[in-house]
Parts: structure tokens; sequence; C-alpha cells
């Protein structure tokens, strides 16, 4: 069991805790850091999404621009899919190609659209003369140049979120000691304002001065902020430790850190 500190003054405080600011480091280190790696993470799988899915619908609406035909299509069905902040709308026809082979295909449209459509009715559809699979309404179907804009943009923005995430990792491992320092401030002001230090006696020496006993104190401290330990010296009236014996160098001892002085 480690020894109480020695308590020179006449108030006694409460234990001090010993602050090392290791927890409060590790977990705000690993904190940024999971947040960087989550926001690169994040940025790289939109681009992704991106690039590819994006793209290959760029590359079928200019397929339906360059070679698209024409031609009247039966609805067969219509649904719908709600989300929590928008519904979308499709209609699934039936339509011959000019190979003469019969397709099925399924389309958004506007709800508009939706709520008059009727399985049966005949309506208007642009299909691809060498993919009848690319299929869309007529007066529904994307541009190509509109497609492209909203890759432009989709792209710029996943971009910002992973050049934000490699910045917070690119921040940390940068930092080395000093960032660390700044990290674990929280937990060095905490131990500030407690008010008390462990630190070790190295010489203790008494006199009397009339009706007053005074104390030349030497002690080592270790700095919560920059680990550094300092030898100081304090000199007091002590009264209250006339009478009782005094710890010899080495013993554990409380510094008041404001004033760095023995307590």
């Amino acid at each position: 069991m480690a020894a109480q500190p020695f308590v020179f003054s006449k108030d006694r405080p409460a234990p001090p805790r010993q602050p090392t600011g290791r927890l409060p480091v590790l977990s705000i280190f690993a904190g940024t850091g999971c947040i960087g790696l989550i926001f690169t993470l994040a940025g790289l799988l939109s681009m992704g999404f991106g690039y590819f899915v994006i793209s290959h619908e760029i590359e079928q609406a200019r397929q339906l621009e360059t070679e698209g035909i024409e031609t009247t299509a039966t609805l067969m069905d219509k649904r719908f899919s709600r989300s929590d902040d928008s519904t979308s709308y499709y209609v699934s026809y039936r339509f011959i190609a000019v190979d003469d082979t019969i397709y099925t295909d399924e389309a958004d449209v506007n709800s508009a659209f939706y709520n008059a459509a009727s399985a049966g009715q005949e309506i208007r559809i642009r299909y691809a003369r060498s993919d009848p699979g690319n299929s869309g309404v007529v007066g529904h179907i994307d541009s190509s140049a509109s497609l492209e804009t909203f890759q432009v943009i989709w792209m710029v923005f996943s971009g910002f979120f992973s050049l934000l995430g490699i910045f917070f990792v690119v921040r940390l491992l940068r930092g080395g000691n000093k960032g660390l320092r700044k990290l674990r401030q929280p937990s060095v002001n905490m131990a500030l304002n407690q008010g008390y230090l462990n630190g070790e006696l190295r010489n203790v020496i008494s006199f009397e001065d009339g009706n007053d006993y005074w104390l030349t104190i030497e002690y080592t401290f270790t700095t919560p902020d920059t680990g550094q330990r300092v030898d100081a010296t304090h000199n007091g009236i002590y009264n209250h430790l006339r009478k009782r014996a005094l710890p010899a160098p080495g013993a554990p001892v409380l510094v008041r850190l404001r004033k760095r002085e023995y307590l």
C-alpha cells in the first residue's frame, strides 16, 4: 500500500487524483481519427457511386438521344416507393421493337402521370435501337446533360468529404507531441483546478525564530502540462508542526499547483 503524502499546511485537502491525461488523450485521438477515416471512406464510396452508377445512367441517356426510337406501349401496372423525404413513382409497360420482339420494361414518372395512368392505357415511350431494354416514357427521360451536371455536383461534394477526412487524419499524424499536448490540455486544466499535485521531499530543515517555527522545504514534482521535473524550495512558518516528526527525504508530499509550494 502506497504511503500517504505528508501535508504541511493546517488545512488538509482531499487526497488528489494524479491525472495522467492518457485516457482523455487516447479517447480524443482515437475519436478524431475514427471521424477522419469515416469521412474519408464515406467520401470515397460516394465518389465510386457517382462515377460508376451515374456514368452508366449518362451512357444510357446518350444512347436514347442518338439512336432512340419512339413507339406506342401498353401500360401494364404501376407502383410507388416511399422513403422518409420523397416518393418515387413507376409504371411498367410492354412494347414491340423493330425486330418484332416484345419487351417489358419499367420507368420512373412524375406523380401527375402516375395518378392519371391506368392499366391497358397506351403511352408513348422511347427505346434504343441497339438495346431495346434501354427505354423510358417520353417526357420523363433525363437528358445526358442534366445527368452530367448532377454527376459533377455529386463528385465535388464527395471529394470534399474525402478531403475533410484526410485533413483530420493528416493533422493527427503530423501533430506529434505538440498535438498530443493540445489534446490532453482539458485533463491538465482539470488537474490545475483541483489545486494539488503529488511531489517528493528532497530535504526539510527546521529552525525557530522567536515564537515561530520555520521550515525550509526542498521538493520535486512533475508538471502535468509539460511532464517536466521541477526542483523547488519553499520557506514558511509551520507552528502547528513544532511537536510533530517531520518526514524523511524521499517521502511523498503535496504541492499546491498555483503557487508551486508545499502544503
